[in-house]
């Protein structure tokens, strides 16, 4: 190979989805470590992704249509099949939290609706930039 290596996968040869048959995954055991080096300074072993791990990504690949790679970092974040489309491209309005889990924001709403009824003269303090909210 004349000193050069190749770009190895650490998931080269997975299964689609685990059989009844084959339900283990093949995991290319030779990059779990870099150039032969298998624990960290303070000796602490560094482990690679497990069997588990790996069938998901599997899985997650094939129904989602995205490398292996990809997958199994939805999968160490705890990112669900379902919400993939959600943290790919995700929206302002599902990032804003409830308004309700604001301190008193109930007792802030009913003195503005009172104001409102009472005709009296409300002033709004706000920032503004980008992210089209408001504090």
């Amino acid at each position: 190979m004349n000193g050069i290596i190749k770009n190895k996968s650490l998931f080269e040869n997975l299964e689609d989805e685990p059989t009844k048959k084959n339900h283990n995954v093949k995991v290319n055991v030779s990059l779990m470590n870099f150039l032969g080096i298998s624990e960290s300074y303070t000796n602490k072993e560094w482990v690679g992704p497990s069997e588990q791990d790996l069938q998901q990504a599997a899985i997650y690949s094939r129904r989602l249509s995205i490398p292996q790679l990809s997958a199994y970092q939805l999968i160490k974040n705890n990112i669900k099949e379902e919400d993939y489309f959600d943290y790919v491209s995700p929206k302002i309005k599902n990032l804003i939290p409830n308004p309700k889990i604001f301190l008193d924001m109930e007792k802030g709403a009913l003195r503005l609706m009172k104001a409102i009824e009472q005709e009296e003269t409300i002033a709004i303090f706000a920032d503004y930039d980008v992210d089209g909210t408001v504090s």
